[in-house]
């Protein structure tokens, strides 16, 4: 009996052996693409502007409510230096559908197409929260699920002046549009009250350096991704670090928002300010990696400009997911683009647009992904006064829709256009060369 015993603890222990060298630890993970309406037959553009009561802007950003609300939210750097998070509705759909010379146009001007601002969070609440005291707000970036909205926040604490702390806060996506709404006719102001309750709580306080003196910095809006079972899904959190140099990374979290994997993309330390998108499959990349591939991907990575230097200071990189493995192509540098301190890259359609402000953050501009490069289509706007700053693109449905700030005018404009829109850029350029 007692060798059969032996036998059977033998045979187990082959088994598990086995099991273990044959399980998968990474699950495929899909990039979602934005939904995409190709019903619409007209060219759509519209522009809108206007002033906000901020002290000094810092950064805007934009994240979808539902299909009608937008929240864009902005930071404000107030005259004690320190910094506090605003929020406002944004109603595209109020626009005026009317069509002019086959152009959509908004002739309703007194349209009212946004709300009030409303104080989101400020130090005050952040201490109530985290029992720590941030001495500055350095970024503070959107991102959704089904029913959540999440800020990604990167701090500056007054203990520790000499290192970032990050932190994710989350709402319910009904709530915090009932929150501004409400307070629309009569917005919060921040008078530094700490009685004044967030409508954002504490969720999480993901730690993304591996060095207590390494900084982890957030540079662009988190990219959400779903797993092989629908419900399972995460997001990748670009940001980059710096000690001696800057470099950049890409954080893998899960559907808890638990930090799983840091994957640092390249070695060139003058490429940072990562961002990361989806890849049409309009795109025939002939990857030379292996063939088990989900779905693919385009990182970009920007280099600050240098006076007198005209030299590139925009990378890029194909990517893909491979056995649930994030694996990157060789670096290039594009040679048709010169940039400033600004970008931000979409998929739309079947294209993927870049926007990103001159080498003197004076004008805001407009590329597209030709395959293999950007290509330059437009010129957007352009600021007599201050500089132009953060700019972000949102996708959903048949609309893009780019925010964007001018620092000394304290102004936030909304861009809105649809995919015949930059096909009509396109063709119009092809026609010129």
């Amino acid at each position: 009996m007692r060798i059969l015993d032996y036998l059977f603890y033998f045979v187990l222990c082959i088994v598990a052996c086995i099991g273990l060298l044959t399980y998968n630890i990474h699950e495929d993970m899909y990039f979602m693409l934005p939904s995409f309406d190709i019903a619409q037959k007209h060219e759509v553009y519209e522009k809108e502007q206007w002033e906000v009561n901020a002290t000094k802007l810092l950064s805007v950003d934009i994240e979808r409510i539902d299909s009608a609300r937008y929240l864009i939210s902005y930071l404000d750097k107030k005259s004690d230096h320190s910094a506090s998070v605003y929020g406002m509705l944004f109603y595209p759909n109020r626009y005026s559908a009317t069509l002019q010379k086959g152009v959509w146009q908004n002739i309703t001007t007194n349209t009212k197409v946004h709300s009030k601002e409303t104080l989101l969070l400020n130090a005050n609440m952040l201490k109530a929260d985290t029992k720590q005291y941030a001495k500055n707000i350095n970024n503070a970036l959107l991102q959704r699920d089904d029913s959540n909205l999440y800020m990604f926040l990167n701090t500056t604490l007054t203990q520790k002046p000499l290192t970032t702390k990050n932190y994710i806060f989350k709402t319910n996506l009904k709530q915090i549009a009932n929150y501004i709404e409400s307070n629309d006719k009569q917005a919060i102001k921040d008078n530094n009250n700490a009685e004044i309750d967030s409508i954002f709580t504490l969720y999480s306080n993901p730690t993304l350096s591996t060095f207590t003196k390494l900084n982890a910095f957030l540079s662009n809006k988190p990219i959400s991704f779903v797993g092989t079972q629908s419900a399972t899904w995460g997001m990748i959190l670009p940001f980059y670090t710096h000690l001696q140099n800057n470099m950049a990374f890409f954080g893998i979290f899960n559907k808890h928002l638990q930090l799983q994997e840091i994957v640092k993309p390249h070695n060139n330390s003058l490429y940072t300010n990562p961002l990361i998108t989806p890849l049409h499959t309009y795109y025939d990349l002939n990857s030379k990696t292996n063939d088990n591939t989900t779905h693919s991907c385009l990182a970009i990575y920007q280099r600050q400009p240098i006076l007198h230097n005209n030299s590139a200071n925009l990378a890029y990189q194909l990517c893909k997911v491979s056995n649930g493995v994030l694996q990157f192509e060789e670096l290039q540098e594009s040679n048709n683009l010169k940039i400033g301190n600004a970008i931000s890259i979409a998929a739309f359609g079947r294209y993927v647009i870049l926007v990103y402000t001159n080498e003197t953050n004076t004008s805001l501009n407009l590329a597209v992904w030709n395959g293999t490069d950007f290509t330059p289509l437009k010129e957007l706007d352009k600021s007599t006064k201050g500089h132009i700053i953060s700019p972000h693109i949102l996708t959903h449905g048949a609309y893009a829709y780019i925010i964007y700030a001018k620092n000394m005018q304290n102004r936030i404009s909304a861009i809105t256009f649809n995919e015949l829109y930059i096909t009509n850029l396109i063709a119009t350029q092809n026609a010129t060369n």
